[in-house]
């Protein structure tokens, strides 16, 4: 059997939202997810000659559900803080993957160089909280489910730079344990 995601995610416990600046710190907890596994395959490519992989994948629809709780300065601009819920509703959700990997002095695969990026089709957030003002959480949440796909698309270069380090940090914590038999093998179902 291929490598499949979780259908869902629960998840309990509490989680320190990564920071855009040092004057901001959040926490996510509770953390569900469902729609993970329905997902459809538009491209998925392995190079052995210089270890490139690329990856696009059309999710149909991510439900997500959380608590949050933020307090500090967005960007250095912009004054941020509340706690409440957050659900969201990511439709026609497409994640392309361009990566090339290499091997650690241990033979254990790492990222070497990585390209991401996001399409949406629609995206609905409601959020309670923010700013410690439903009616405000409201009406910023409708203004993000609007403005969000389109912002994507206009400066997909700029998301994808910021991004992309990101996603490679977390890969390669993810990797660090895998030679490049053992990823194709549990790519292949090979579960040693």
């Amino acid at each position: 059997m291929p490598l499949q995601l979780q259908r869902e995610i629960s998840d309990k416990s509490e989680h320190r939202l990564f920071v855009c600046s040092n004057r901001l710190e959040g926490y996510l907890k509770n953390i569900h997810g469902i729609g993970l596994s329905d997902y459809k395959v538009i491209r998925g490519d392995f190079s052995i000659v210089g270890l490139v992989v690329n990856v696009s994948l059309l999710f149909n629809q991510i439900d997500f559900m959380t608590e949050y709780n933020v307090n500090g300065t967005l960007m250095d601009q912009m004054l941020l803080y509340g706690h409440g819920n957050i659900a969201l509703v990511m439709k026609g959700l497409g994640v392309s993957v361009n990566l090339k990997v290499g091997f650690t002095e241990s033979e254990k695969i790492v990222v070497k160089d990585l390209v991401l990026n996001v399409h949406v089709k629609t995206f609905d957030l409601k959020m309670t909280g923010l700013f410690n003002d439903d009616d405000l959480s409201n009406t910023l949440s409708h203004a993000i489910s609007e403005v969000l796909p389109g912002l994507l698309d206009d400066y997909q270069n700029e998301i994808s730079s910021k991004a992309s380090p990101i996603v490679a940090n977390f890969l390669n914590k993810f990797l660090k344990k895998f030679s490049l038999n053992d990823l194709l093998d549990i790519i292949g179902g090979q579960h040693r």
